[in-house]
């Protein structure tokens, strides 16, 4: 019995630890070329702003990077985040029934927009923005 308790006492300690780890303690992964070039072709569409990476809490096999694109002279950035397979971007870009159909996650590739936080107010960007994602094409 006592070595079951010690066996319990180490996976506890080693998921707090892996948890710490990817909540607190890992590096800031960087934009990908991906996201950089999605940048690129939104300052082509005539939506200027800047690309910063997020910290995100997954592991490498489900997110490769997550970053925001701050719209220049708009109060709320979207958010922008690569996953490692296709099937994990198309289950993360998947219809979320809570919420309007202008703020709707929108996958291309590999790449998934989110318009985290957003409200009705920002139909009207979150429309130029969304036909910006949609229009990119990667080489």
């Amino acid at each position: 019995m006592r070595w079951l308790w010690i066996v319990i006492g180490v996976g506890v300690i080693a998921m707090f630890g892996d948890f710490t780890y990817r909540t607190f303690l890992r590096p800031i992964d960087p934009p990908t070329a991906g996201m950089r070039a999605m940048a690129s072709h939104f300052h082509r569409e005539g939506i200027a702003g800047r690309l910063y990476p997020v910290r995100h809490g997954y592991r490498h096999s489900r997110v490769v990077a997550a970053a925001a694109f701050e719209v220049e002279d708009f109060p709320l950035p979207v958010s922008l985040t690569e996953y490692a397979t296709d099937a994990e971007a198309e289950r993360r870009a998947a219809r979320r029934p809570d919420l309007p159909d202008g703020l709707q996650p929108i996958r291309n590739g590999r790449l998934v927009m989110n318009f985290w936080a957003w409200g009705d107010e920002g139909n009207g960007m979150a429309g130029k923005l969304a036909r910006a994602f949609t229009s990119y094409r990667r080489p």
